[in-house]
């Protein structure tokens, strides 16, 4: 299972409690971009690195290479990722893909 940002960012924020859990999977996995967006956040309080830390020492990192994007873009196809315009929708709160 490839976790998104998002996810992260609100098991770190407290907002997400069943994140523990999910966590304890044995197959999960974060792209290197996630944790350059979620560690290298300016405002991220000691709590929240800690957090984060703690999570991708659990998770298998795969760095960004051709098979990488390849994959997401079709996890995003098949999600039906859209562009959004000013006037679209906002999206999911959140994704979880399934390898």
């Amino acid at each position: 299972m490839l976790l998104d940002s998002n996810i992260l960012i609100y098991g770190a924020n407290g907002e997400n409690p069943n994140l523990d859990a999910i966590l304890d999977c044995t197959d999960l996995a974060a792209s290197s971009v996630t944790r350059i967006e979620t560690l290298g956040f300016f405002r991220l309080s000691e709590i929240e690195r800690t957090w984060l830390e703690t999570a991708f020492a659990r998770l298998r990192i795969l760095n960004l290479d051709d098979a990488v994007a390849e994959r997401a873009m079709r996890c995003a196809k098949n999600a039906r990722w859209v562009l959004r315009t000013r006037s679209s929708p906002p999206p999911p709160l959140c994704m979880i893909f399934r390898w």
